[in-house]
């Protein structure tokens, strides 16, 4: 679930809860149904990298608007993170260029998308804020 919680705190999205089923799907292997369970987040009008215009942030999350990012991972060890942020280090140009290449959307609205990603990845290089962020204050209930 690691994956999940850092995707949607890449995106800016607070509004999912894996405990709770809340936009979140669990899908389950037909193959090896003992297998844990896949998560596929789903519904992101309310995330900072959509940042719709009526999107509020709930109350409960303490912040002012959706473009601010909170982890609501539960803790993990910081090797555990760190292979995780090493996964989406290498797809960031993947990601990026889906937005870039991306010709339905105006030209305003990719730029802020990718400025928003890029300063997710800026933050993601940097171990004080990966300590202090998914580490330090990751959810605990």
């Amino acid at each position: 679930m690691t994956r999940v919680a850092v995707f949607e705190y890449m995106i800016g999205n607070t509004d999912w809860s894996v405990p709770n089923n809340h936009n979140i799907e669990l899908v389950f292997s037909r193959e090896n149904p003992a297998l844990m369970p896949f998560a596929v987040p789903y519904d992101f009008d309310y995330c900072g990298l959509v940042d719709a215009s009526y999107a509020v942030p709930a109350d409960v999350i303490g912040t002012e608007k959706v473009t601010e990012r909170v982890y609501r991972g539960f803790p993990r060890n910081m090797d555990e993170i760190q292979e995780t942020l090493d996964l989406f280090r290498s797809k960031k140009d993947n990601v990026l260029g889906v937005i870039r290449n991306f010709v339905l959307l105006p030209d305003k609205i990719k730029n802020g998308m990718i400025r928003y990603l890029e300063e997710f990845f800026r933050i993601i290089e940097n171990k004080n804020d990966v300590k202090s962020i998914f580490i330090d204050n990751a959810r605990t209930s």
